[in-house]
């Protein structure tokens, strides 16, 4: 909870950096800090303590995950040609089913 009221706070800052920097560099440097990250949550972890695990998980949902999220919706728009991204995201959505359609048929286990 206390990373959702952060993330409240940092997303629209995250935003616009990614007006000002471009959304790639955004999710590029968030996913660097992300990796980082995971070796000082994990010793926050470690620690024992209650606090610091508020803190971690704080930080990682609270900052970093919204620091890529609030970049995503820019960044995925430019990826498809602005005259047919209905069906880039037809054919996307429909590929999400063949696994499912698969399995149904008995070919997957």
């Amino acid at each position: 909870m206390v990373g959702a009221a952060i993330a409240i706070i940092v997303v629209p800052f995250f935003g616009a950096m990614c007006d000002r920097f471009g959304s790639r560099n955004v999710i590029m440097t968030g996913g660097a800090f992300s990796a980082i990250y995971a070796f000082i949550f994990l010793k926050l972890l470690e620690s024992g303590t209650d606090l610091n695990a508020y803190i971690a998980l704080a930080i990682g949902t609270g900052i970093l995950a919204p620091m890529m999220f609030a970049a995503q919706g820019s960044f995925l728009s430019r990826q498809f040609p602005p005259e047919a991204p209905q069906v880039w995201a037809l054919l996307a959505s429909w590929a999400q089913l063949l696994p499912v359609a698969l399995r149904h048929l008995g070919h997957c286990r």
